[in-house]
């Protein structure tokens, strides 16, 4: 009778050990399969993030070249500036001394006209890419944002 016993309780120990060990066999490849998935994940935003990255600099090149581009069409603004006001003070000069420079005035007041639309159109063109440079200054901004959000949310 205890042999009998010992037997079944042996046998009921070994099912209960299968069907635990079943279970644990299930719970581990769940959990593997949820840590690939997850691992698969991270390497994706990885990817991303390092594209972001590239594209962050690329932008920020661009943004600097801008500015210079900027800076150059201000200078000449400024030159032109100065260009005009000699011209327009050589036509006040040729409008005072007598009305014989006529054709010379003429000339005069041809290339201040040329030099204030140059002047308006440098500064369109200034005011565009100034427009154009806050633009991609907020979206470098907000990408970075977004990364610091990411990399906290992340936990790295």
């Amino acid at each position: 009778v205890m042999r009998e016993m010992t037997r079944k309780l042996y046998s009921q120990y070994e099912e209960k050990l299968q069907e635990e060990e079943r279970k644990h066999k299930l719970e581990k490849e769940t959990l593997l399969l949820e840590t690939n998935r997850l691992l698969t994940a991270i390497e994706d935003a990885n990817k991303k993030m390092r594209l972001t990255e590239t594209s962050l600099q690329e932008k920020d090149q661009r943004i600097g070249e801008l500015d210079r581009f900027i800076q150059r069409m201000e200078n000449e603004r400024h030159q032109l500036q100065k260009q005009l006001i000699e011209y327009e003070m050589q036509l006040q000069r040729a409008d005072l001394y007598n009305q014989s420079c006529q054709p010379r005035s003429l000339k005069l007041e041809e290339i201040t006209d040329s030099l204030r639309e140059r002047i308006q159109h440098l500064d369109d063109m200034v005011l565009c890419q100034q427009k154009k440079v806050k633009h991609m200054v907020e979206e470098v901004m907000a990408h970075e944002l977004f990364s610091t959000f990411s990399l906290r949310f992340i936990g790295r």
